[in-house]
C-alpha cells in the first residue's frame, strides 16, 4: 500500500468514524459530506493582505474613509463587514442580499474586495436576534431525554452588546439544516464573484452556558461540536473558489477535532483575537497557559497555526481590545488592566506577535480613535507590514489574485 493511498484511506475512515459517531448519537444528519481533494480544487480567489473592518452602524461614512485613506495603499487588499443570520434570511427561505450587492458595487471598480463575516452570535440591535425569528421558533430537539435547544443563549437578552444574545446551536439538526441552506444560496451568487475575497465564520466560543454553570447538558456541548464540523463539512464542499475562515478558540478540548475537520474540508484557520505577547502570560486561555487545573489539560488554539501554516489559509482578526490589553482575561475581569502601551507600540506587538507566533495570510483590523492614524502610517508604509503570501498546500497551487 503506497504512503498517498495509506494517508487518503486513514482520512476516509476518520470521517466515516466522525459520521458514525454523530448518528449513534441519534440527531438527523443524514446528508452526505464530500470532502475535496487538491485535484479536485477549482481555481481559488487569493488575496492575502489587510483589511480594514467597517463598523456596521456607519459603514457608509466608514467606507468613504477607507477609500480616502487606502486606494493607494497595495498592502490593505479590501474591507470586511459582519452580515448577520436574521438579515439575509428576514423570513423563511427568502434571502435577501442586497446589502452585500451593494458593497460589492461599491467596490467593482476600486480593486479591493470584500471580506465576509457571517454572523449567528450575539444580536444586531437590541430588538433584533442575529438569528432568523423561525429559528428562534423552533422546537427543542429530545435525545435519551435530553432537552437539546436551537440556539444558546448568552447573557441577558435585549442588549445588543458585547457576549450578549444568541449562538447557533448546530448540534439542533433543523438549525443546521437551514443554515446548509443559506451557505447554498451565498455560494451560487458569490462564490464565483472576483470581489468577495473571503468568508468567516463567527467564533466557536459559545459563551458561559455550558462548563462550570451546566445551563445545558454535556451532550449539548458534543452535539454542538460535531454539528458545526458537519457545517464546515457542507461549506467546504459548496464553496470550491472563495477561501473560507473559522474563527476557532473554544472549547480548548474540542480543538484538535476541529483542526484536522479544517484541514479535511479546505477551511482556514482564524480567531477573533490577536493579543499582544500573551503566549507568555499566564492568565491567557488561548496561548500556553490558562486559569484552572481543567483548562491547563489543554492546549489553547495559538498552539495549533505553526501546525497549519501553509497547509490551510489562516485569517486572523484584529479587535480593538487587542490594542488595549494583553489577554482576553485582562478586559473581562473587572476592574479592566490595560497594558497602557502607546498606539503604535500596540499595533507594532500585535503585528509582530501574529507574524511570529500565528503566521496570518489574512489580518482583518477592528480600529477606532487613535488607532486609526497609526495603522494608516504602518500600512502605507514602504514597508507595509507584509503578511505570509504563499498558497496554501490544501489549494493545490491553485491559487489565483484576482
Amino acid at each position: 500500500m503506497s504512503m498517498e493511498f495509506r494517508i487518503i484511506y486513514i482520512a476516509k475512515f476518520c470521517l466515516a468514524f466522525l459520521l458514525m459517531n454523530v448518528i449513534m448519537l441519534g440527531t438527523n444528519f443524514a446528508e452526505s459530506t464530500c470532502p475535496i481533494a487538491t485535484e479536485d480544487r477549482m481555481k481559488v480567489k487569493w488575496n492575502p493582505g489587510h483589511f480594514i473592518m467597517l463598523d456596521r452602524k456607519n459603514t457608509h461614512t466608514q467606507f468613504a474613509n477607507f477609500l480616502k485613506d487606502y486606494h493607494d495603499a497595495p498592502a490593505v487588499r479590501g474591507i470586511q463587514v459582519t452580515y448577520f443570520w436574521s438579515e439575509l434570511e428576514p423570513r423563511f427561505n427568502e434571502y435577501d442580499f442586497k446589502s452585500i450587492d451593494e458593497q460589492i458595487v461599491k467596490l467593482v471598480n476600486t480593486g479591493k474586495k470584500l471580506a465576509i463575516i457571517l454572523g449567528y452570535k450575539y444580536q444586531v440591535s437590541k430588538t433584533q436576534s442575529s438569528l432568523p425569528t423561525y429559528i428562534l421558533n423552533q422546537p427543542n430537539e429530545l435525545l435519551n431525554g435530553e432537552r437539546i435547544t436551537p440556539y444558546f443563549i448568552q447573557g441577558k437578552q435585549g442588549e445588543g452588546i458585547y457576549n450578549k444574545g444568541h449562538h447557533a446551536n448546530f448540534g439542533h439538526s433543523g438549525t443546521l439544516a437551514r443554515f446548509k441552506k443559506l451557505l447554498d444560496a451565498l455560494s451560487a451568487r458569490y462564490d464565483q464573484n472576483p470581489v468577495v475575497a473571503s468568508i468567516s465564520f463567527t467564533e466557536t466560543a459559545i459563551g458561559t452556558e455550558i462548563g462550570p454553570e451546566k445551563k445545558y447538558s454535556a451532550i449539548s456541548e458534543e452535539l454542538f461540536v460535531k454539528g458545526y464540523m458537519m457545517m464546515q463539512a457542507h461549506a467546504g464542499c459548496v464553496f470550491k473558489s472563495t477561501p473560507l475562515f473559522q474563527n476557532l478558540n473554544f472549547p480548548r478540548r474540542a480543538l484538535p477535532a476541529f483542526i484536522e475537520n479544517m484541514k479535511t474540508f479546505g477551511i482556514g484557520l482564524g480567531g477573533p483575537d490577536v493579543f499582544v505577547d500573551s503566549m507568555k502570560r499566564a492568565n491567557n486561555g488561548l496561548g500556553f497557559f490558562g486559569s484552572g487545573k481543567t483548562i491547563n489539560k489543554y492546549p489553547g488554539v495559538y498552539h495549533y497555526y505553526p501546525l497549519v501554516s501553509r497547509i490551510i489559509p489562516i485569517g486572523q482578526q484584529v479587535h480593538r481590545e487587542n490594542l488595549y490589553y494583553f489577554t482576553a482575561e485582562d478586559f473581562q475581569s473587572g476592574p479592566a488592566k490595560s497594558h497602557n502601551l502607546t498606539s503604535e507600540q500596540a499595533i507594532d506587538g500585535v503585528y509582530e506577535f501574529a507574524k511570529k507566533h500565528l503566521m496570518p495570510n489574512y489580518l482583518f483590523w477592528q480600529v477606532y480613535g487613535r488607532d486609526t492614524a497609526t495603522l494608516k502610517k504602518r500600512l502605507k508604509s514602504k514597508y507595509g507590514m507584509p503578511l505570509e503570501t504563499s498558497c496554501p498546500a490544501i489549494y493545490g497551487g491553485k491559487c489565483v489574485v484576482k
